[in-house]
């Protein structure tokens, strides 16, 4: 077999996989996955998702009783998927089980759902109230007024700016953030480099909204090189979340 059929064959083969792991999940049109983000179930009433995105919510069970199981799945609208996405015993007789969610509108919901017994008797009824929608959390994030450039994927973001000066007296640093409506700033933070004991290691300085931060030096490191973190609250759960910037010179 020739490598053009070798690479066609592979490509097919990766595709049908997908898409049959995908009509699995959603008793719908197939939705390929890239991720999945998974919220633990014990104690979860609230979660906050996306609208179509090409990922998979789960809802993680972790039962101690390997003769327990989940029944009874019920979303409140047709507008959100709710199925039994995973199902295993895992060494130490823990039974493992995952709740898929996914939205097709915007809008707030509610899933439920029972653990049962090796008779079928509810041991336990749930309730987890879901909120869908795509909004994000930033208004802007500006380093010396310059705005980040954000990648919602992989949670990070950048900005380009010549304004920094590498001269240890005069090198600062501002950042503003502005956060949309339904989020909460925590916290801003420049990764510091800390000499401690003969090896580098990194602190976390909080920093203030908007006010100028003025870079120290240690070693071959300067502030200025580092990475800005900035941590908020999402008001509907009460999660917090931390997304990590690069700041290139």
């Amino acid at each position: 077999m020739d490598m053009k059929k070798i690479k066609k064959f592979g490509v097919l083969f990766l595709t049908l996989a997908m898409v049959f792991v995908s009509s699995l999940s959603v008793n719908a049109s197939p939705v390929i996955y890239t991720n999945t983000t998974v919220w633990k179930g014990d104690g979860l009433t609230k979660m906050h998702i996306g609208v179509k995105q090409a990922r998979m919510d789960v809802i993680d069970l972790d039962l101690d009783n390997k003769n327990y199981s989940v029944s009874d799945i019920i979303s409140s609208s047709s507008n959100l998927k709710a199925w039994k996405a995973h199902d295993i015993t895992v060494s130490g007789g823990e039974h493992r089980v995952q709740i898929g969610i996914y939205a097709k509108a915007a809008g707030t919901y509610n899933v439920t759902y029972n653990i049962v017994d090796s008779n079928s008797a509810v041991v336990e009824s749930r309730s987890v109230a879901v909120l869908a929608d795509n909004s994000k959390p930033f208004s802007y994030v500006k380093v010396n007024g310059k705005k980040a450039k954000f990648n919602y994927r992989n949670g990070g973001w950048k900005v380009k700016t010549g304004n920094f000066s590498t001269n240890k007296k005069k090198a600062t640093m501002t950042v503003q953030v502005k956060m949309k409506k339904g989020y909460t700033l925590k916290g801003i933070y420049v990764e510091k480099h800390k000499y401690v004991s003969g090896k580098y290691k990194t602190v976390d300085k909080e920093i203030k909204n908007g006010k100028k931060y003025k870079a120290s030096k240690v070693g071959a490191f300067t502030d200025t090189e580092s990475y800005v973190k900035i941590k908020y609250v999402d008001d509907y759960t009460g999660k917090v979340y931390t997304t990590k910037g690069i700041v290139n010179l």
